[in-house]
């Protein structure tokens, strides 16, 4: 490197004035990242200042302008020029205080960040002041104006043409405006339930003038009741308390850990568990079947009352669930209490992540929480009464007798038989006569089979295991060494004596005494068959066979090392031969060899890439097999599924062109949304109707009331309700405008049709179907994979 270069002024590394502007501009837009960040920053002052009622109304999804008004304490005209300086607090005094911060500001870099990316206009009023001040903010936080107002105590802030100062930014909040306006009602949600006692209302006013009312909460003197007022009553229903970790007086043992059947856990860790003493409070959906949801939409977690995202925390609480319930998710409302000192919140600008000391301990003690409240919940099952009683008969029967069992009615006839032989349970002779007659024919049966393998080549075999065989000349014969041999003892001569006797005695089958007159065929008892004439023949065999002396026979063979070397010698001139004389046969052979060292070489030479063009390029060879297609590219050979080629193309064009019928309701279902999810759907409308699903607004209706369920999707044996629904709208939260998006039913049923009308296995393709396949495969978005 040239040495002027190095000494060049340019390349010298200089502290930047205090003074610069651009400096203090990119550190004051790099705190505000969003709507949802900047109405979060707003609200968090208002609950800071005492607020008991936040009023959030934005204009055109915040395109046009953004206010939050609140009644607090108000802001003293003494603090009027450092309301928006940098770093200028009355939260903190010292860093020492973070450790302690029990507010959800203390960095004093909201407003003044707000100032560099929108027009800013705050009207205030203390408890000591005659009446408002409206102050208007230039981009650096400088006081432009005062105007004096008329204002309740409190303050207002308003927000106009936010991020009008970075055109980049605001042509992406333009894009994504309904987007981000459903992620900060999310964010806002989060305040609703936590904040008892504060009522909270959020509205948005069309470029039409028509103002819609998002949500609002009415002050609830808990959390369940806030959770009423923000998602309606019927997920109120559905929830169970979270018990804690430890009851009163309770210490975490060993013992606790093997009774809920969790994994071992270190006494070091089992030390800490009883220390830290962390307060675990909520509420969770039941695990019963459901009564959770479809998505994970509804999951919220605080430390010390303050919002915040813990995908730790969210995993645990997930899995735990989902072993109770593994086709849903849970609704969360999390409070972990701790020490201050004990979590960190200063991590990052929108102080949503958090730093907690022994994380893993709190996620034991959650899991631990969470297993005891599902352990009761599945213990507890609900009891139907009977809507119809069956009156016994006032007379007792004149059958009092107890009857056995039909286990000790057999166990008396076993028995029974076990010590005579006989039963006292009677046949009709004619019925009899056939039971008996089946069992002869079935013994004799067995004793052939047995006459015939103690007849067959392997007894005589056996018989003349003594003997020993001959060998050719060039083997030698080698004994097994001594304590290898099985004890020597003669062996007995496989012969057997079959008696000849009759497999039944012949005898009189004598009639019952008690027969009554009126049976016209005799009873008889069943005779005793009995099974010690009947020979184990595989016992026996294997018997004589272990017996049997074993010897082992070893061979010898020469070996010519000259004569192998000349052999190798000649293959490989013959081999050089046929080479030389076909000169222009060309040979595909792997050229890299088999070495550790360049195992790179050969998974390159191995490895092919292609794309979607490179189908429209491909020949087709032919068909294999009736169910895949031979296809050639360049020097590569491609074997093609035409099944799930055909398939996969014709699930595309379901996903992209076809509108699923809808059936119409007689009675419209009401679906008690919360106000985010409406307005969400509302914006969303198409979407809806393309999956099959039609809806009723009334703008009048209370909120959670708002939309109905006129007409939704039924296709045969599928049919699709609240679930699809709610799914749908979850990703629609993350889906790129232009996007059709489908719920994984409606997926799952396109997947099917498709599979259904293509081209099936076993089918004979004509060279210009199997072109076309190939070109198919080329113009859809994913050809790698099937859609099941």
């Amino acid at each position: 490197m040239d040495s002027q270069e190095i000494s060049s002024p340019e390349s010298i590394i200089e502290s930047t004035p205090e003074d610069a502007k651009e400096i203090k501009a990119i550190d004051r837009i790099s705190v505000i990242l969003g709507l949802g960040s900047a109405v979060k920053e707003l609200v968090e002052n208002a609950l800071d200042a005492q607020a008991t009622l936040i009023e959030v109304k934005l204009k055109d999804h915040g395109l046009e302008s953004v206010e939050v008004s609140d009644n607090g304490v108000g802001v003293e005209k003494d603090n009027f020029k450092g309301l928006t300086a940098k770093y200028h607090t009355s939260k903190i005094r010292d860093f020492r205080d973070l450790e302690q911060v029990a507010t959800f500001g203390f960095r004093g870099e909201a407003l003044s960040s707000l100032c560099a990316l929108s027009d800013m206009v705050i009207i205030t009023r203390h408890k000591s002041a005659g009446c408002g001040t409206r102050i208007e903010f230039d981009y650096r936080g400088d006081i432009k104006g005062e105007l004096p107002c008329a204002r309740q105590v409190g303050t207002t802030v308003q927000l106009k043409n936010l991020f009008g100062s970075l055109p980049v930014r605001k042509a992406e909040f333009r894009r994504n405006a309904k987007k981000e306006f459903t992620k900060m009602c999310t964010i806002l949600q989060s305040y609703c339930l936590s904040a008892t006692g504060v009522r909270i209302l959020c509205t948005n006013t069309t470029p039409k003038g028509t103002k819609t009312t998002i949500f609002h909460t009415e002050g609830g003197r808990d959390v369940l009741e806030n959770i009423r007022n923000v998602f309606g009553a019927k997920q109120v229903t559905d929830l169970v308390r979270i018990k804690p970790a430890l009851e009163r007086d309770d210490q975490f043992t060993q013992e606790t850990f093997l009774e809920l059947d969790l994994e071992e856990v270190r006494t070091e860790d089992l030390e800490k568990l009883n220390v830290m003493q962390f307060s675990i409070n909520g509420w969770i959906s039941s695990c019963s079947h459901g009564a959770g949801r479809s998505s994970r939409d509804r999951q919220f977690i605080y430390i010390n009352s303050r919002p915040c995202e813990m995908k730790k925390i969210l995993q645990t609480i997930n899995d735990v669930y989902h072993k109770y319930n593994i086709h849903q998710n849970p609704f969360v409302y999390l409070d972990i209490r701790m020490e201050n000192s004990r979590v960190d919140v200063n991590v990052t600008p929108d102080k949503r992540q958090l730093f907690i000391a022994n994380e893993n301990i709190l996620l034991l003690a959650i899991k631990i929480s969470l297993m005891r409240t599902f352990n009761e919940c599945a213990s507890n099952y609900r009891i139907e009464r009977p809507e119809k009683s069956i009156k016994l008969p006032e007379k007792p029967s004149k059958e009092v007798d107890s009857f056995p069992s039909s286990q000790e009615k057999f166990s008396q006839k076993l028995s029974q038989w076990k010590a005579t032989g006989k039963t006292d349970e009677k046949w009709s002779g004619q019925k009899m006569k056939r039971k008996v007659e089946d069992e002869i024919t079935a013994r004799r049966n067995k004793m052939q089979k047995i006459q015939a393998i103690l007849e067959s080549p392997e007894r005589s075999l056996l018989r003349n295991t003594e003997k020993t065989p001959q060998f050719p000349s060039e083997c030698s014969e080698k004994k097994i060494p001594e304590e290898r041999k099985f004890p020597e003892r003669k062996s007995p001569e496989l012969l057997l004596d079959v008696p000849e006797k009759p497999l039944i005695t012949p005898r009189q089958l004598p009639g019952s005494s008690k027969q009554p007159q009126a049976q016209k065929e005799p009873e008889v008892k069943l005779p005793e068959i009995l099974d010690d004439d009947v020979i184990d023949v595989d016992s026996v065999v294997n018997s004589y066979s272990s017996r049997a002396k074993i010897r082992q026979m070893v061979q010898k063979l020469r070996v010519s090392v000259a004569e192998i070397r000349e052999k190798s010698q000649q293959e490989a001139k013959a081999k050089q031969e046929a080479a030389g004389k076909l000169p222009s046969m060309k040979r595909l052979r792997f050229k890299a060899k088999l070495n550790p060292g360049i195992n790179d070489a050969a998974e390159e030479e191995l490895s092919r890439e292609i794309d979607k063009t490179s189908f429209a390029r491909m020949k087709v060879i032919g068909q294999f097999n009736l169910s895949f297609i031979i296809a050639r590219l360049d020097s590569d050979l491609f074997i093609i599924d035409q099944h799930a080629t055909d398939e996969k193309y014709n699930f595309e064009q379901l996903q992209a062109t076809e509108k699923i019928q809808s059936q119409p309701l007689v009675i419209p279902q009401s679906l008690e949304l919360s106000a985010v999810k409406e307005l969400q759907l509302m914006d969303n409308m198409e979407v809806f109707q393309r999956n099959g699903f039609h809806f009723s607004v009334d703008p009048e209706a209370p909120m959670t009331r708002r939309i109905k369920l006129v007409q939704k999707p039924q296709s045969r044996n599928w049919d699709f309700g609240l679930e699809d629904i709610e799914e749908l709208l979850f990703m629609l939260q993350d889906a790129p405008a232009g996007i059709t998006c489908r719920p994984s039913r409606v997926r799952a049923m396109f997947a099917s049709r498709a599979c259904r009308k293509s081209v099936m296995f076993g089918m004979a393709l004509k060279r210009s179907d199997m072109r076309r396949l190939l070109d198919h495969m080329g113009e859809i978005k994913h050809p790698w994979h099937c859609p099941h």
